[in-house]
C-alpha cells in the first residue's frame, strides 16, 4: 500500500469513529448514505435531497516541534545502532523523554548522550540475562529521560522507541484553529463543486507527538465562534470525543 492510499485509509477510519461518535456524542444520527472516496472534499456522501461533502484534516504541531521530535528520534536511534554494533541481544527498549534537552546541545555532546543511554541499556541487559525477570526498569538514568524500560526479545530485531509522556500534550488555543480553518476557507467553492454542502472535521491525538494536543485543556477553544464558511465543523478527539465547534 502506497503513501497516498495509507493516507486515505486513515481519513476512512477517522470518518468511521466520527459516524460511531455522532449520536452518542451530540444526539443525533449522522447522515446515512453512500460514502464515495474523492480527493476534494476527501469523502461524499449521497442522501436522498442532497450530497454531503466531508474534509477531514489532522491538527499537527509546528515545525519546530517537529523537528524536536526528530532530534529524539536520531538520539534514540544513535543509541540502538551502538547495541547493535555491541552484538547485545534484541530488546524492546522504550525510553521516556521528558526534559527540553537543552543540555545536549552539537554533535560532541549529542554523541555523549547516545552513547551513555546505549550504555544504561546494555547493563540493564546483563542484568537481565542473569535474572528470571523479562523486564528490567530503570529509574532516572540520564537528564531530561524519565524512565527506560527494557524487554528481552526472544527473537528478531531491535526495536526502540521515545515516548514523551503527558508533558508534551498541549492545549490548543483560538488561533490554532482559525488558522487551519482559514486555509481551509479558501478551497471551500472547489469542496462544493461536488456536493451541496460541506463539513470540515479535525483530528487530533493527544497520544501521538507529532499531534500532542487536547481541545478540553482550553475550554475558549471549545465555545469560541469561529469564521468558517463550512456548514458545520467538528473536532475529533481521538479516538473517545466528538464536539461541534460554533461557526459566525
Amino acid at each position: 500500500m502506497g503513501k497516498a492510499q495509507r493516507q486515505k485509509q486513515k481519513e476512512r477510519n477517522y470518518l468511521e469513529i466520527v459516524e460511531g461518535l455522532f449520536r452518542n456524542k451530540l444526539n443525533e444520527e449522522f447522515p446515512s448514505g453512500s460514502i464515495h472516496v474523492r480527493e476534494s472534499p476527501d469523502f461524499v456522501i449521497e442522501l436522498p435531497t442532497r450530497r454531503l461533502g466531508i474534509e477531514i484534516i489532522e491538527m499537527v504541531r509546528s515545525k519546530t516541534v517537529a523537528s524536536q521530535a526528530g532530534f529524539r528520534d536520531k538520539l534514540v536511534a544513535d543509541a540502538k545502532r551502538l547495541c547493535e554494533e555491541w552484538s547485545v541481544k534484541p530488546l524492546w527498549v522504550t525510553v521516556w523523554i521528558i526534559g527540553s534537552f537543552g543540555q545536549v546541545e552539537g554533535r560532541v555532546a549529542q554523541k555523549q548522550f547516545a552513547e551513555r543511554l546505549a550504555e544504561v541499556v546494555r547493563d540493564g541487559y546483563e542484568k537481565l540475562k542473569t535474572s528470571h525477570d523479562s523486564c528490567h526498569q530503570l529509574d532516572d538514568p540520564l537528564p531530561g529521560v524519565r524512565r527506560i524500560q527494557i524487554h528481552l526479545l526472544p527473537k528478531g530485531e531491535h526495536r526502540w522507541e521515545w515516548n514523551p509522556g503527558a508533558v508534551w500534550v498541549s492545549s490548543l488555543s483560538v488561533e490554532d484553529i482559525q488558522t487551519r480553518v482559514t486555509k481551509k476557507n479558501a478551497r471551500y467553492e472547489q469542496y462544493r463543486r461536488d456536493c451541496d454542502e460541506c463539513w470540515l472535521v479535525m483530528v487530533g491525538d493527544s497520544c501521538d507527538y507529532q499531534k500532542g494536543s487536547d481541545i478540553s485543556l482550553n475550554p475558549l477553544a471549545i465555545t469560541h465562534p469561529y469564521d468558517s464558511r463550512f456548514e458545520r465543523i467538528f473536532y475529533l478527539q481521538l479516538y473517545d470525543e466528538l464536539i461541534e465547534l460554533r461557526t459566525l
